[in-house]
């Protein structure tokens, strides 16, 4: 059984809220009973569970973008792909923004990718699944 409770959010904490219920695909009431909990069983601990949570969705937004980035390369090959091109590509397929450019950092950093004027590119296709020359 639950029981009807009515609180009152700052507007910016309402949307945010609203949007990581979104982003669950859970209804707003269950993303709060959720938090509650978190913030529950941290022992009070608002920012330990707060930063575990948003840790947790930003690795799988990340998770999410690389692999469409690492599809999006492989599909354009060895000519590569413009950067604005992929990160349109990215949005469509439902990525955010400051995802795909956390997991593109990522991929650039180990290697996996490298940037050659505005187009990006797999540093080593075969290895990569990319199309060979």
């Amino acid at each position: 059984m639950a029981a009807r409770v009515t609180i009152y959010l700052p507007t910016d904490v309402h949307k945010a809220v609203q949007v990581a219920a979104l982003d669950q695909d859970i209804f707003v009431s269950d993303f709060m009973t959720k938090a509650a909990r978190a913030y529950l069983a941290s022992g009070g601990n608002t920012r330990s569970a707060l930063q575990n949570e948003a840790a947790r969705i930003l690795g799988r937004k990340i998770e999410e973008s690389t692999r469409t980035i690492m599809d999006l390369l492989r599909k354009a090959g060895p000519e590569g792909i413009k950067h604005s091109v992929l990160g349109d590509a990215s949005v469509k397929a439902g990525n955010i923004l400051g995802a795909t450019d956390a997991a593109l950092r990522v991929l650039t950093e180990a290697g996996v990718v490298r940037k050659q004027g505005q187009r990006l590119m797999l540093t080593r296709p075969d290895e990569h699944g990319g199309s060979k020359a």
